[in-house]
């Protein structure tokens, strides 16, 4: 039988039993799977080896206690992101706990008063925290990693008092809520874009709207119908609509300008750049002012 000092590590989903008894057994392996697949990958990559599983609950050893701490906090920092993206019955609140000492070795399994206050620690270890013991803080990198005293405490079966440390979560837990608040906030900033581009394009269709209608209000010149070369010929003005409007006469709000084009006379107070153009006789400094032009009279 072989000893060794090594560092130990229990894990457990907290009232894994109360909440499973209320459970299908088909919902409670798929808990049991995503629990697995979500942890298990963690304690090969700090360097740790699984010695037993026990439903819900991991006994793990490493030969570094700070390995097994920041593997511990990985855990917690993984699962609280999975919690935020999932409904409350597929959320998974593990406790963590770990204590360093002397342990004999048989085959894979491992045993001793290490492995037994380790499995005490966990015990008392709130759900979503890292609880350790004075043997591992004294001997881990402190640099990397910022506890607390939680205090001494009694544990069923060892004789002495235990001086207990947790691990301070609050960056785990505020890197995620940084990571959440900067996440709504890119939602907020698109929807902020999508409102934007919407009321751009309300407001460039009114403007567009605006325009066609001042242009087709504005405009002067008036298409002709199509007359025989007779009729025409014997038109000395404008010919519109079967009627021969004289050269320069105003008639049913027309004029006829020199070139025999048939145009739209503007109102007064409406701006000019010749007389024609207004109902009225004269086009002063740039607006129609004069009276109206009456039936048959000629600018």
């Amino acid at each position: 039988m072989k000893t060794r000092h090594i560092t130990i590590m229990f894990t457990d989903i907290k009232g894994f039993t109360k909440r499973t008894s209320l459970m299908p057994r088909k919902k409670v392996s798929h808990l049991l799977k995503t629990h697995d697949h979500l942890i298990r990958p963690l304690f090969k990559k700090f360097g740790g080896k699984i010695v037993k599983t026990i439903g819900d609950a991991f006994m793990v050893t490493f030969e570094s206690p700070t390995n097994a701490v920041l593997c511990g906090m990985k855990i917690q920092k993984v699962l609280t992101e999975h919690n935020e993206r999932s409904s409350v019955e597929d959320q998974l609140e593990v406790r963590v706990a770990i204590n360093s000492g002397e342990v004999h070795s048989k085959g894979k399994d491992v045993f001793g008063e290490a492995v037994n206050i380790a499995s005490r620690v966990e015990g008392i270890t709130n759900e979503n925290e890292i609880y350790l013991t004075e043997a591992v803080y004294l001997s881990m990198n402190k640099n990397e990693i910022a506890c607390e005293e939680v205090g001494r405490k009694k544990l069923k079966g060892i004789p002495e008092e235990i001086k207990i440390f947790k691990v301070l979560m609050e960056e785990i837990h505020a890197s995620a809520f940084h990571k959440k608040r900067a996440k709504l906030l890119e939602i907020e900033m698109w929807k902020k874009i999508a409102i934007s581009i919407f009321a751009l394009a309300v407001l460039g269709l009114i403007i567009y709207l605006s325009l066609a209608l001042k242009e087709k209000n504005s405009e002067t010149t008036l298409t002709p119908q199509v007359q025989t070369p007779s009729q025409i010929d014997q038109c000395e003005g404008c010919f519109f609509d079967g009627d021969c409007i004289p050269f320069g006469t105003v008639t049913e709000g027309r004029y006829c300008d020199k070139d025999k084009r048939l145009r739209n006379v503007k109102p007064a107070g409406t701006a000019c750049t010749e007389a024609y153009e207004c109902r009225s006789t004269k086009c002063i400094s740039g607006t129609c002012i004069l009276p109206v032009l009456r039936e048959g009279m000629t600018v």
